[in-house]
């Protein structure tokens, strides 16, 4: 089993950028903003001028409005899968809606988009999410079908991972949140955490976390979250490089603070075969260069935690504090 990694070219570090939105006063600001900030972009009122612009200017990422009146997000979905309408390869699609109905975010994922954005969109999310689309992922390939000594190496880790987790009798939370901070240490991780998903609600619940023994029942909205929705519909680990050598985005940094431009590894969790959550772990700032083995250990963790969880869930009775959203 391969992870198709989906790269987007960048040519001369100035991302290209199509807005296909009627709401002519929102496209221009958010096309106005873009560009002071080094991306080129264009903006097209309808699906027809939309089409001109993918075809002829060939953008690496299209934001397309739900409901666009000649041809809505759907649809226009629908039609690039049946090869009628010709996305340039790796054009990442964001969904932009005035409505996060789950049902609504569900569908547009699952025909192919790559990420929604609930309206009024700000300046920071936009780029947080164009930070996300940008960074260059890294092959993540599964360890049964490896013809080197990697295989040896999974094993060699998880023979670890477990010696040293599980080697006390604990409780599966004590269990779980050992496996965490080890992998933070291990991948110089700022946080690693277990997730549950919600995937008909577009919720996530952080069970726990590699930097505090005692937080849980932390509630997030997973749309605001592109690395989640990607594993959720892939199935598949996702590892992220870094962006620091992007000057475009370099200089983004500078003015917003809270976007994160780290390389960051999320990894699904099986329980009886079944997606029950992922493991993420974003790394560090100035963090060596993310690598196979930093892959590896998530994925083990990622395993173990579907293992232990598979023999007692302590979890499954927890509710998510509603008063903790992010």
């Amino acid at each position: 089993m391969v992870f198709t990694e989906r790269e987007v070219v960048i040519a001369n570090d100035l991302p290209r950028i199509l807005i296909a939105d009627a709401d002519t006063q929102m496209s221009q600001k958010l096309g106005n903003f873009l560009k002071e900030r080094g991306f080129k972009t264009r903006v097209a009122v309808d699906a027809s001028g939309c089409i001109s612009f993918v075809q002829n200017w060939k953008p690496d990422f299209l934001i397309y409005d739900m409901m666009l009146p000649d041809l809505n997000a759907l649809e226009f979905l629908k039609m690039v899968s049946r090869g009628k309408i010709k996305l340039p390869e790796g054009t990442a699609v964001t969904v932009i809606s005035n409505h996060n109905a789950p049902e609504n975010v569900n569908a547009c994922l699952h025909a192919g988009a790559n990420d929604f954005i609930v309206k009024p969109i700000s300046n920071e999310e936009i780029l947080s999410r164009l930070a996300f689309h940008m960074q260059k992922r890294k092959k993540v390939t599964a360890v049964a079908e490896d013809s080197d000594n990697r295989g040896d190496y999974f094993l060699y880790l998880t023979e670890m991972v477990l010696r040293k987790s599980l080697g006390k009798k604990k409780d599966v939370s004590e269990q779980i949140f050992d496996l965490l901070h080890m992998e933070s240490m291990a991948t110089h991780a700022v946080r690693c955490s277990l997730i549950e998903i919600n995937e008909a609600e577009l919720t996530g619940t952080v069970l726990r976390s590699s930097d505090d023994k005692d937080f849980s029942g932390f509630c997030i909205q997973l749309q605001k979250y592109p690395e989640i929705t990607t594993v959720i519909k892939t199935k598949k680990p996702v590892a992220i490089e870094d962006l620091s050598g992007n000057k475009t985005m370099s200089e983004i940094k500078k003015d917003f603070k809270n976007i994160s431009f780290n390389s960051l590894v999320v990894c699904p969790v099986f329980v009886h075969d079944e997606l029950f959550g992922v493991v993420s772990a974003r790394r560090k700032d100035n963090s060596p260069v993310l690598s196979d083995a930093d892959i590896r250990f998530c994925q083990v963790t990622a395993h173990i935690c579907g293992l232990l969880l598979q023999t007692s869930n302590p979890f499954a009775k927890q509710k998510p504090d509603q008063k903790k959203v992010a």
